[in-house]
């Protein structure tokens, strides 16, 4: 006799509907036991998880404070462990200044500074930009000629003038050792000599009211003479040696230390 096959029917899947509770119905379909928990606003964070959704939901604004932060803290270093110089001189001429001849200037200069801000160190800060003008260029173009045979350019000048312009008005530097063409442009913006000193210096060593012919000074003449200043020869004859006003950007301090080494250094008189 046959066996009925008493599979899945229509009556048997709305009989166990029936007899199915509303809770066992919950846990077959929603996997929990009350609505409540469907409900339930709180996360379970696995340890490492919220790291990670930090990361993805934010990492541009984490990229771009960090940046920002380290920027910070490069400048914070770098202010901090700026040295602060006692004195700024600068050279503006045709003169390519060589590590020797800016290490005579600096043995120079330093000789008759003093510490003024009282670190315990005398630091000298020196600038040089190497500008020639028309006549200069020609003739070193010439020379260069005559050295290396051919036709040679003469190098962009208009940066450089550009680099002395914006020294000048930046106001760090007060104290420039000038070529003479350049200091005829400026000259009229410079100090009188005679009134930082109080009297007259011989005619000789003057170049118009407010600068000296750096090579015609008792100072150069001392400090040539020594091992470590006997670079300073490289100068070219027609150096002059002047001090800027204070301008509004300057500070006021600086400015005065920068005053009493160029009148130390002018009214240097040699021991005889």
């Amino acid at each position: 006799m046959e066996e009925k096959d008493e599979g899945v029917t229509k009556e048997n899947v709305t009989q166990n509907a029936e007899n199915e509770s509303n809770a066992a119905r919950r846990i077959r379909l929603l996997g929990v036991e009350n609505d409540d928990k469907i409900h339930d606003d709180s996360v379970s964070i696995k340890e490492g998880n919220f790291l990670q959704n930090l990361w993805y939901q934010h990492k541009w604004a984490i990229i771009i404070g960090s940046i920002l932060l380290i920027t910070l803290i490069i400048f914070c270093v770098s202010v901090a462990t700026q040295p602060e110089y006692d004195m700024y001189v600068s050279y503006t001429g045709p003169l390519y200044v060589d590590f020797e001849t800016k290490n005579a200037i600096e043995y120079a200069f330093t000789q008759m500074s003093r510490d003024y801000n009282g670190d315990g160190e005398k630091l000298f800060n020196f600038a040089a930009i190497t500008y020639q003008n028309e006549e200069q260029q020609k003739q070193s173009v010439q020379e260069l000629k005559e050295l290396y045979g051919g036709v040679l350019q003469t190098h962009e000048n208009s940066k450089a003038l550009d680099s002395i312009r914006s020294q000048m008005m930046s106001g760090v530097v007060a104290i420039y050792l000038m070529d003479e063409k350049i200091y005829e442009e400026y000259a009229s913006k410079m100090l009188n000599v005679s009134e930082l000193l109080g009297y007259e210096l011989d005619e000789n060593v003057m170049a118009g009211e407010n600068g000296v012919y750096f090579k015609k000074t008792d100072f150069y003449r001392h400090m040539s003479a020594t091992d470590k200043g006997k670079a300073l020869k490289n100068l070219p004859d027609d150096t002059v040696l002047c001090l800027m006003p204070k301008l509004v950007s300057m500070d006021a301090e600086l400015h005065e230390s920068s005053k009493e080494l160029y009148i130390n250094i002018v009214g240097f008189k040699a021991e005889e």
